[in-house]
């Protein structure tokens, strides 16, 4: 499912530790989703997950996890589950010497910054430092989506600095360092505007630079650089420019070489697309039928593409190899994923190919220039991080 969802998956920042038991604490955004995202990180850690993604028998083959009730899901799932028996599973899963991977927030919400974190986390923490074992590994993670309700962009996974505790901690005490460290990963804004015109700035920053990470920019733009996008937005109101993720793109080579490259990725991802169309209706329908908040249009759509495509998948290739063979079939496969996996590349080549042709040549120079600062401040701002260092 993370796979189907998002293009690729980094982890970046701190080392993960080499040792457990270790508890892993995430920050919560994008829904379910967010599991599956951390399990690629971490990907030998137990999960907690909502007991509402275990409901019915599909659902229970697709999740995997220790289940733990939500307030609103107390009704329909408090007979089934007890958060009791979960944190026992919990204690007793550290004890033994493995790693958790929690959400402190209990909910996810894409908003402009995290969610009250709850008292849980510091029980289970009390509970297993001061009943079974002498000390635990405590680390934050934070999943930073460069479009998150879009499909198969990117994802990078922040790793903070382990933190031990141990002995006799106050709730209070233990909830402050928590918090500490999950806000040192994450990155919060005062409103949703603000945090939409971060993401695009550091999204911008990482165009044509390899050694810029977005979850890098974030940090290093974040509460810089407000109001850098209006003359984007602006000129691309004006001019009926495409947005790829907040920017309006242009070519920042060659555009022959953009065009070139669109020539060869287009017969993949149509024909990934003519030949899966089942799987890609399910997956553009479900979302705008099912999704109750933007949290959970990417879960939705892998769920539903992930769930059409373990019947289309193997029932094509079967076809193909019982009428055409195994070339046929191995074709099949081969032309599903290269266009599932190009599909974000053909889409900011066709958007960058496409604003070529209607951006004026002083709009295009202003693009580039304001590419070209945002950055230049963000290798400023890395240089002086180094140097701090």
């Amino acid at each position: 499912m993370a796979h189907f969802a998002f293009r690729r998956i980094r982890v970046v920042g701190c080392n993960l530790p080499s040792k457990e038991p270790v508890l892993y604490v995430c920050l919560h955004r994008n829904g379910a989703l967010d599991g599956a995202v951390y399990g690629q990180a971490v990907p030998h850690a137990q999960r907690t997950l909502s007991s509402q993604l275990r409901r019915g028998m599909l659902a229970r083959m697709l999740f995997d996890g220790i289940e733990i009730v939500r307030p609103k899901d107390t009704a329909q799932d408090g007979a089934r589950v007890s958060n009791r028996d979960a944190f026992v599973k919990c204690v007793a899963h550290l004890a033994d010497g493995g790693a958790i991977l929690f959400f402190p927030e209990g909910t996810s919400e894409l908003g402009p910054h995290h969610l009250k974190f709850r008292n849980g986390v510091a029980n289970l923490i009390q509970s297993t430092t001061l009943a079974r074992i002498p000390a635990l590994k405590v680390v934050a993670l934070a999943a930073h989506y460069e479009a998150p309700t879009e499909w198969q962009s990117d994802v990078e996974v922040v790793v903070g600095p382990g933190e031990d505790f141990s002995g006799d901690l106050a709730t209070g005490h233990i909830m402050a360092r928590i918090t500490s460290m999950l806000e040192s990963v994450g990155v919060d804004c005062a409103s949703i505007e603000e945090r939409t015109e971060l993401e695009a700035l550091a999204y911008a920053a990482t165009l044509g630079q390899p050694d810029i990470g977005y979850a890098q920019a974030l940090k290093l733009l974040h509460g810089s650089q407000a109001g850098q996008m209006q003359p984007l937005w602006a000129c691309a109101r004006q001019e009926g420019l495409r947005l790829h993720q907040g920017i309006p793109l242009v070519p920042t080579r060659t555009p022959w070489l953009y065009a070139v490259l669109w020539v060869f990725l287009t017969p993949f991802v149509v024909l990934a697309a003519v030949l899966n169309l089942p799987v890609v209706v399910f997956a553009w329908y479900a979302p705008r039928k099912l999704a109750d908040g933007p949290n959970v249009i990417s879960l939705w759509r892998s769920l539903a593409g992930v769930v059409s495509a373990y019947v289309w998948v193997p029932l094509t290739a079967g076809v193909l190899l019982g009428v055409f063979g195994v070339l046929a079939a191995l074709a099949y496969l081969a032309v599903s994923v290269a266009g599932l996996k190009g599909l974000y590349r053909w889409r900011k080549l066709s958007i960058a190919l496409y604003n070529q042709i209607r951006a004026s040549a002083q709009t295009r120079r202003l693009l580039h220039r304001l590419h070209d600062g945002i950055v230049q401040f963000v290798r400023s701002r890395m240089a002086q991080d180094r140097s701090g260092a």
